[in-house]
């Protein structure tokens, strides 16, 4: 049985766990990230209670560990590992996307020049450090000559000062704009449109925006952390997420010199090739046949020095 959900929230009960055993049947589970154990400040107690039990209980337990990353996986194992479990390496099947590389270029939905930043509202994503980072952008080049940053996603939880703070500071007089709720046909023309995405986000488990912005053939300036670079190897800027000056540079030296933008927007549309749901099935399932087919393994947890 493998499940490929947010297994920590609604976990297989014990008993069905124990039953699947007695079949002889194997139980296959996927680790997103491990924000919730390393992370817990940005995340709910709820949130961290459920996926502590579910680091206790039901990821030892498992048959096969699958992760979204070689970061995840990583992480995932050295967790466990400095409290005493032992589990098999994960199997690594990197997200694909309903990405929209072809798609027809739609109409803009700003009509100034703007950088991009999509992803839910919430504390982990940084969008304080980019309301910084703009801040200083404003006093340096004037309202005249600042793109708009633009926000795309819905607000989060942890978040009620970053909004009062914007709210306060009235999106620093128009140069941020947040857009809550776009529909996909929106988010297309908001990547497709904008000068540069930007994702300042202090841990992903993938960093799917990221992909989605160079599927788009638009750069992207982004965190050194977590799996992003995983997720934008060798077609993106990198910052320090945590350095509100080593984001101000990388941002400053792309609106200074649009040509060096210009020159990595060619290489993306010319070399990136966007990762697919096909290949990540195909993997999944090469990963459960070649599993069926070996000898059984021997028990992690007791072999492990």
């Amino acid at each position: 049985m493998v499940h490929l959900g947010a297994s920590w929230e609604r976990p297989y009960p014990a008993a069905l766990r124990r039953a699947l055993a007695a079949s002889g049947a194997g139980v296959a589970l996927l680790a997103h990230d491990m924000i919730p154990a390393l992370f817990p400040e940005w995340c709910t107690a709820a949130m961290v209670r459920s996926f502590a039990a579910w680091l206790q209980g039901p990821v030892p337990q498992a048959d096969l560990m699958f992760a979204v990353s070689r970061n995840t996986a990583h992480d995932l194992s050295g967790w466990l590992a400095a409290r005493g479990q032992f589990i098999a390496p994960p199997v690594v099947l990197p997200p694909g996307g309903i990405f929209r590389h072809a798609a027809p270029e739609a109409p803009p939905l700003l009509a100034e020049p703007y950088v991009l930043m999509v992803g839910t509202i919430e504390a982990r994503k940084n969008h304080a450090a980019m309301l910084r980072v703009w801040r200083r952008l404003l006093s340096e080049h004037g309202p005249g000559d600042l793109p708009v940053l633009v926000f795309a996603g819905k607000p989060g939880w942890l978040t009620t000062d970053l909004l009062q703070q914007l709210e306060n500071a009235d999106y620093l007089g128009g140069k941020i704009r947040h857009i809550p709720g776009a529909s996909d046909a929106e988010l297309a023309s908001l990547y497709q449109h904008c000068l540069f995405s930007v994702f300042p986000s202090l841990y992903e488990g993938w960093g799917l925006p990221v992909t989605e912005s160079l599927s788009f053939g638009q750069p992207a300036a982004a965190a050194c952390r977590g799996a992003i670079p995983e997720a934008g190897g060798a077609f993106c800027a990198y910052f320090d997420p945590d350095d509100i000056s080593s984001i101000h540079g990388v941002i400053t030296q792309w609106l200074n010199h649009p040509e060096e933008v210009a020159a990595l927007r060619a290489r993306i549309r010319a070399h990136f090739t966007p990762p697919s749901w096909t290949s990540t099935a195909a993997a999944l399932l090469d990963t459960l046949a070649a599993r069926a087919t070996a000898p059984a393994a021997p028990d992690f947890a007791l072999s492990a020095p």
